[in-house]
């Protein structure tokens, strides 16, 4: 079980926004996933980025 604390800074202090807790099997699904559609998204954007420059 992993146990993660998000925290914020306010006026240089940390202070604890929320808590989350998670299998690591739940946490790498979720980094396969996240991974996945970032690369998806890269390779949108270098599809539009070829097809619209100019030589």
């Amino acid at each position: 079980m992993l146990h993660l604390d998000l925290i914020e800074m306010s006026d240089s202090i940390p202070v604890k926004v929320r808590s989350l807790s998670c299998k690591l099997s739940e946490l790498c699904n979720n980094c396969q996933h996240v991974t996945r559609e970032l690369f998806r998204a890269q390779a949108i954007d270098a599809q539009l980025f070829a097809n619209t420059s100019t030589y």
